[in-house]
């Protein structure tokens, strides 16, 4: 989908058609970018998250899981856990796609 520029507010916007969890096809709006790569890149980053395929990357993955138990447990545990995954597995693990991460595999050098 293309972004689009709105003339009247000189920022710029991207729209988004999908189906919903139960097939229902929606459109998401997100308005208000300074920059045309910036609603691009949003625009990326939401279709990646409405795939049903597994491409995104363990980083990105990391970051829906912690806004959404944000919610769910107290804010000293999200904290524990963000800073655990990132010190000590983001670092090496952060750009591959979940798709390829297996148990018995080795790790990219």
């Amino acid at each position: 989908m293309p972004v689009y520029k709105d003339e009247k507010r000189k920022t710029w916007y991207a729209s988004v058609c999908y189906k919903d969890w139960t097939g229902t096809p929606r459109r998401k709006v997100k308005r208000g970018f300074k920059k045309e790569r910036d609603a691009k890149a949003w625009e990326h980053g939401f279709a990646l998250q409405q795939s049903k395929t597994c491409d995104m990357s363990l980083k990105a993955l990391s970051e829906l899981y912690f806004k959404d138990m944000a919610s769910r447990i107290k804010g000293s545990t999200i904290e524990t856990k963000k800073s655990i995954f990132e010190t000590h597995i983001l670092p090496y693990m952060g750009k591959l796609p979940v798709n390829e991460i297996s148990l018995t595999g080795s790790l990219p050098m």
